[in-house]
């Protein structure tokens, strides 16, 4: 009777001892997957972050001057400007910062390359693996990795794309992009994989005529000269016969002298085409129609002669960008 007594409470005490082992393994994993997905809290102050192997996330930029920003009271605080190309780290926070606006607007939390930790705009962020260009002169994207898929969007030569290699399918890569000068961003869309170089030197190309472009276009001495050097630089010698083909076409509107303008003119004919340079037989990139209002960006120092016509070439940024004979505006 005495060693029941005994045995009785001894199992008591082990069954205690087995419960309470299985209830402490569990609670760990809760708070984990917890705060994994932590919403910010009032105030725009965040959840601490997120583990790396449940909601990060490898991503490019894919605009260039993105900003990044720090948050402060719920507002963003510009600390940086970031390159096309760009690389970061997406993580699993995000937060509706009000900005000067005064609308808000949902931000991203993010570390760059260098280890800074700031907010990004996710819409002008590419989520994926891999960099990669539009050689093919039109691709169209494609909704499913289907032929019969097709979307509304076309992709051309020299746009920047982030490959999503886990959703890549035969024939097909999954990517992100930017479909500019519209900003409208393409998530999770298909192109075949034969319109696409991997190649970095073409990619290289691209990132180096696009910061050409920018410093250029902020009309400051030492960032033309920076955008001399760029357009110099060896690792603008691309493989791709399409990406050369842009890499000499920029180099040629960088050489053209030109100076600013601003304000508006009108066209004073119909169909007047609109070209990617200052140059005669240069792509089409849209028409202006009779009376239409352009705004100007810039125009060329020198004139061009086009049918005993000598006039400037002018460069608009609206109703789209590219250059326009001046003969045609008043």
């Amino acid at each position: 009777m005495k060693r029941t007594w005994i045995i009785l409470p001894l199992l008591v005490l082990t069954l205690l001892a087995v419960a309470c082992g299985g209830s402490g393994q569990e609670t760990p994993s809760s708070t984990a997957q917890g705060s994994a997905v932590g919403a910010p809290s009032a105030g725009g102050s965040t959840a601490a972050k997120p583990a790396s192997s449940m909601a990060d996330r490898n991503g490019f930029v894919l605009y260039q001057g993105l900003g990044f920003w720090a948050e402060q009271d719920g507002k963003p605080v510009y600390i940086k400007s970031l390159d096309l190309t760009d690389r970061l780290t997406i993580h699993g926070k995000t937060a509706d910062l009000t900005g000067s606006s005064g609308k808000a607007l949902e931000y991203t939390a993010a570390t760059d390359g260098k280890g800074d930790e700031g907010w990004i705009r996710l819409p002008y962020v590419g989520v994926g693996d891999r960099l990669g260009v539009i050689v093919a002169a039109e691709t169209f994207i494609y909704t499913e990795p289907k032929k019969t898929k097709i979307g509304k969007q076309l992709l051309k030569a020299g746009a920047l794309v982030v490959i999503d290699d886990s959703g890549s399918a035969d024939g097909f890569l999954k990517i992100d992009a930017m479909l500019l000068p519209e900003e409208i961003p393409l998530d999770d869309v298909y192109v075949p994989s034969d319109t696409v170089s991997l190649d970095s030197g073409d990619i290289a190309a691209i990132q180096l005529l696009t910061l050409a472009k920018a410093r250029r276009a902020s009309g400051k001495e030492i960032d033309i000269k920076a955008a001399d050097a760029f357009l110099s630089d060896a690792a603008m010698e691309a493989s791709n016969p399409a990406i050369s083909a842009i890499v000499d076409e920029v180099r040629g509107i960088v050489n053209v002298p030109t100076s600013g303008a601003s304000g508006t003119m009108v066209s004073n004919a119909d169909k007047v085409n609109v070209r990617r340079t200052p140059v005669i037989g240069a792509e089409v990139v849209g028409q202006l129609s009779a009376a239409q209002e352009v705004t100007l960006a810039e125009r060329t120092l020198e004139e061009t002669e086009i049918d005993g016509v000598s006039a400037p070439w002018y460069r608009i940024t609206a109703p789209f960008d590219g250059w326009v004979f001046g003969a045609f505006l008043e």
